[in-house]
């Protein structure tokens, strides 16, 4: 090889060597920070929101806050990782990872969204079904008024119940509304429970008339027109409670929500 080529090659490779991409170096957090700034300055400004995004994605997803709180994971740790993570890159290669880094996230969030969407799907199925098994447990009659027992006016709910499930109760749970006819607010809206003595089994009916507190709602007065109305919300007996769960308005928004964001 002649001078002349020997020339060319050096002055070749001095030409590539100024044009390497300049890399982040993680020696150390100052030196992290000084090579960030160094990387940012080199990039056009179009690039540059997108590096500092990209950094910031990188520092954070080495952080799990759970170990964290169970003091699996240290500061030390989290910053040492961090910088593992960061030395030698260029500015397109921070970018790559920190969107291979969000294309996981994503991933893991959709996986963690189908499953509750999935076991919310359950549970609304489950509570319409348990909604349908209480609607067997029937009051044929129901009647509110006031017994004179000598001393003072006390409050009796009279009522005529079948159980056309297929379980025996031993609790109920009733709520009631006590309205006049073309009157758009109640007089009464409240709840009480009665633990039945001995039970009623499949197919049977009881007439009971229960006394409830003298100072509950039960004790309002109200018009010789208002007409008690009651349905079971719950029901017990021997190893088991009905319904087990319920599928209350924040499940159906949770749901709904998730729904939206991740159809099919």
């Amino acid at each position: 090889m002649g001078l002349r080529s020997s020339i060319s090659v050096v002055v070749i490779a001095a030409l590539l060597a100024g044009c390497s991409e300049p890399k982040l170096n993680a020696a150390s957090e100052t030196e992290l920070k000084v090579s960030i700034q160094e990387v940012k300055d080199s990039l056009d400004p179009s690039k540059q929101q997108q590096f500092n995004s990209a950094i910031v994605t990188i520092m954070g997803s080495g952080m799990d806050l759970g170990a964290v709180m169970r003091g699996e994971q240290s500061a030390e740790d989290i910053t040492q990782g961090m910088l593992a993570r960061l030395d030698g890159k260029t500015a397109d290669e921070v970018i790559a990872k920190s969107e291979r880094i969000i294309r996981e996230r994503e991933a893991r969030q959709r996986e963690q969204a189908l499953q509750e969407i999935k076991e919310l799907e359950e549970k609304k199925a489950a509570a319409a079904a348990a909604q349908s098994d209480l609607e067997k447990f029937q009051v044929t009659k129901s009647r509110l008024y006031k017994r004179d027992d000598g001393f003072m006016k006390k409050p009796i709910i009279e009522l005529s119940v079948v159980n056309a499930t297929d379980k025996a109760v031993s609790r109920v749970f009733f709520e009631g509304v006590v309205a006049s006819p073309g009157r758009s607010v109640p007089w009464v809206e409240d709840t009480f429970n009665y633990s039945i003595p001995g039970g009623i089994e499949p197919g049977e009916s009881a007439d009971w008339a229960l006394a409830p507190n003298m100072f509950s709602a039960w004790a309002t007065e109200v018009p010789a027109d208002a007409i008690l109305t009651l349905k079971a919300y719950k029901l017990e007996g021997p190893g088991y409670e009905l319904p087990e769960k319920s599928f209350s308005d924040n499940d159906k928004e949770r749901l709904d929500t998730l729904k939206s964001r991740y159809p099919g």
